[in-house]
């Protein structure tokens, strides 16, 4: 009987370990990052700061080459929350965004001789 109790206890303690591993373990903040372009990330600022006042998670920017990073710090269910909130904003076109985008200007030609035609 001692045997089949002790061998019991072994398998709960090893079904726990198992449980244990199949969720992950977070301790401490969390921290998410969305890329976003310069202009998106100027006409949203605001909207940013209140999602920030409203869910109580850290936004902060950081210059990276091509554009910026929002980076959302906080604890993992207030972090979910905030970074659909975040995405929604950001995929929004701003009020001043309402015209076509218009390309950027050719890169200047350069300068080379001008080929005349072979004569005929």
């Amino acid at each position: 009987a001692e045997e089949a109790a002790a061998s019991i206890a072994a398998r709960d303690r090893q079904a726990q370990k198992e449980a244990t591993k199949a969720r992950p373990k977070v301790i401490g903040p969390i921290t998410e990052c969305v890329p976003v372009n310069a202009e998106v990330l100027q006409a949203k600022r605001g909207e940013l700061r209140q999602i920030e006042q409203i869910t109580g998670v850290q936004i902060r920017e950081k210059a990276g080459l091509r554009n910026f990073t929002i980076m959302i710090t906080g604890t993992t269910s207030i972090v979910e929350t905030a970074l659909i909130m975040v995405e929604q904003a950001i995929a929004e076109k701003s009020p001043g965004a309402q015209q076509p985008e218009r390309p950027p200007p050719p890169p200047p030609p350069i300068m080379e001789q001008p080929v005349e035609p072979p004569p005929p």
